[in-house]
């Protein structure tokens, strides 16, 4: 779990992982937001962001890092450094949803003070669904 930067910015993350899949939700996202952190004010953002302005990939991931999206899943197996997004994948949409059942006992099991933030979320994921 990742809740604020050392200059006190609140990003709050919370991922859970078994032996294959991770599932991340970004509580913070919400496709305007941009990520900010003291990692990104010495030289190795700036060099990343030069050198993504001719590489695609790069320039995807500069992306990512500051917009993330709700929620995330991954293969860890295939894919150790989870680069291949899933969470949006209708072939893993089941995998999706165990993680979300996941998460939500953990977080009920920790007393996780984002619980009822996490239940409004899903609870708006089903309300779009069902539209």
């Amino acid at each position: 779990m990742f809740r604020e930067t050392a200059a006190k910015g609140r990003f709050e993350m919370t991922c859970r992982q078994d032996d294959r899949f991770g599932y991340i939700w970004n509580e913070w996202s919400d496709g305007a937001r941009e990520y900010r952190a003291e990692n990104m004010m010495g030289r190795t953002w700036p060099a990343m962001l030069a050198a993504a302005s001719s590489d695609e990939r790069l320039a995807q991931r500069a992306r990512f890092c500051r917009h993330r999206v709700p929620e995330e899943l991954y293969d860890l197996r295939a894919d150790p450094h989870s680069l291949a997004k899933l969470a949006e994948d209708p072939s893993h949409r089941e995998g999706l949803k165990a993680a979300r059942r996941h998460l939500l006992a953990w977080m009920a099991e920790t007393g996780d003070p984002l619980l009822d933030t996490y239940r409004g979320f899903l609870q708006d994921l089903e309300q779009r669904v069902v539209r």
